[in-house]
């Protein structure tokens, strides 16, 4: 459920601001990313998890 609300506001946000938008939890885990939408929740090593 966060991950899918994260990645609204991260594609409202980057539409908006006209530049690539990423958010992360506290931990470095990756919510939402406008520069590859859809693949979310991956962290910092790079290794892609697909929810």
């Amino acid at each position: 459920m966060l991950a899918k609300l994260a990645q609204e506001i991260v594609n409202i946000t980057s539409e908006v601001i006209g530049h690539d938008v990423l958010v992360t939890d506290k931990d470095g885990m990756v919510l939402g990313s406008s520069d590859k939408p859809g693949n979310y929740c991956w962290g910092h090593s790079a290794k892609w998890k697909n929810h």
